[in-house]
């Protein structure tokens, strides 16, 4: 998932699973919006994420690999109880398997649930425990603040028979007006201790079995990486020594879609459920949190073509 699907957010999450029914003609201009809300825990998370494109077909093909081809560009948008996010998307499918993306959103933090948290160094205690005890002093408390977060991502997915892989891949340039002193923040919707004026990668793999009542069950593995520079640490860190900042988490990942309604104005109602192991977090792997609780996500997405007659 952007958090995933059309956009750079939704992306995150979760992208569509690849569908068990044949591939749907793209029509020639499109008014195409998605939207998925999501819950989970481990890390603590409520959100609602909307994209909505206007898309012009490329060119008119009969094959499968190319028939689904667009220029899209349109708005990205999310909520939850810590923060908002607006802001513009560009995207290009030159075939069916592949798109390309990116985004730029202004991204403002309430100051609520203890989040926005920054720190001077990426040493910093940044676990679950560590931000609660943090906003409890008036030093180091949350605050209220916004920036602006450039998203470029691509999607690549193949099928053959019932069996589907895709990679969601998408690299992100965070700056965000901060605390003095301070240089990395955590972002709650990553879980991940950003850079400030860095940049962060996160990248997943799914492998899945797609049945053809819209059932589609498989595992999803998931690699996040934050880029650090000499102007990110403190001036008594130790340069010889590098923060652990990597994640890896690996689990299940299943999705029913409802219905499809190829193409209409409400298309593709799908539950999705995520459950995945941390293999490799600096918290999440016993030392705030035992290494046995999964990350868990429940989202509802749908989406739709405005511009349909049905």
């Amino acid at each position: 998932m952007r958090w995933i699907v059309g956009g750079a957010l939704i992306a995150s999450l979760i992208a569509g699973p690849a569908s068990a029914q044949e591939v749907r003609p793209q029509p020639e201009v499109e008014l195409r919006y998605q939207s998925l809300t999501a819950a989970r825990v481990n890390p603590l998370g409520l959100v609602s994420m909307f994209d909505l494109t206007l898309r012009a077909r490329l060119h008119e093909h009969e094959s499968a690999i190319l028939t689904q081809n667009y220029a899209g560009i349109g708005m990205t948008g999310g909520l939850s109880p810590a923060w908002g996010r607006v802001g513009v998307l560009a995207e290009l499918t030159p075939l069916t398997i592949l798109r390309l993306y990116a985004s730029y959103e202004i991204v403002g933090y309430f100051s609520t649930f203890n989040l926005f948290a920054s720190f001077p160094s990426p040493f910093s205690d940044f676990s679950d425990t560590g931000i609660k005890e943090q906003s409890n002093q008036a030093a180091t408390a949350s605050y209220d603040t916004y920036g602006g977060q450039l998203t470029l991502g691509a999607t690549v997915q193949v099928k053959l028979g019932p069996i589907a892989a895709r990679n969601l891949f998408r690299a992100g340039h965070v700056s965000f007006r901060m605390r003095d002193g301070d240089r990395v923040f955590y972002d709650q919707l990553s879980d991940m201790l950003l850079p400030n004026d860095g940049w962060y990668l996160i990248n997943e793999v799914d492998v899945l079995g797609l049945f053809d009542f819209g059932l589609a069950v498989g595992a999803r593995w998931t690699y996040s990486h934050s880029f650090l520079e000499a102007q990110h640490y403190a001036p008594l860190d130790d340069p010889a020594v590098v923060p652990e900042t990597d994640i890896h988490r690996l689990g299940l990942l299943a999705a029913w879609t409802i219905e499809d309604n190829g193409g209409a104005r409400f298309d593709r109602p799908t539950i999705i459920l995520i459950a995945q192991w941390h293999l490799v977090h600096r918290y999440r792997t016993g030392a705030d949190v035992h290494v046995g609780l999964p990350y868990i996500a429940l989202a509802f997405q749908f989406t739709g073509d405005l511009l349909s007659e049905r």
